[in-house]
């Protein structure tokens, strides 16, 4: 015949059930955080490049600047094609500059 359970166990499964959940979710964040700096320092390694706004090739917000330079072109180019896509598409050129000054981070 099994034994009856005290009073007390089921407090005690529970803490235990909530302590190994901790600990579970614990390591889980570790492993997260250390897959996170692996993929960082790979990034930084394979030289990947990020769109951010130029400080220095600017006449506005460096959008322009900073996407001529992502894409390894005049910036001149970028501001040619932003005026056109103004123009002919109805404003969407400049509605996409100003999301982007305000989404894109400038550069460090």
């Amino acid at each position: 015949m099994p034994a009856r359970p005290v009073p007390g166990d089921a407090g005690d499964m529970f803490e235990n059930t909530a302590k190994t959940a901790e600990n579970a979710a614990r390591t889980a964040n570790e492993k997260v955080t250390q897959a996170g700096n692996m993929l960082r320092e790979g990034m930084d390694k394979a030289g990947v490049r990020t769109f951010r706004r130029s400080r220095t090739d600017r006449m506005l917000g460096g959008v322009c600047g900073g996407a001529a330079k992502l894409f390894g072109i005049d910036a001149a180019l970028v501001r040619i094609l932003l005026v056109a896509a103004t123009l002919l598409g109805f404003g969407t050129g400049a509605v996409l500059y100003l999301v982007c000054w305000v989404l894109v981070p400038e550069e460090d």
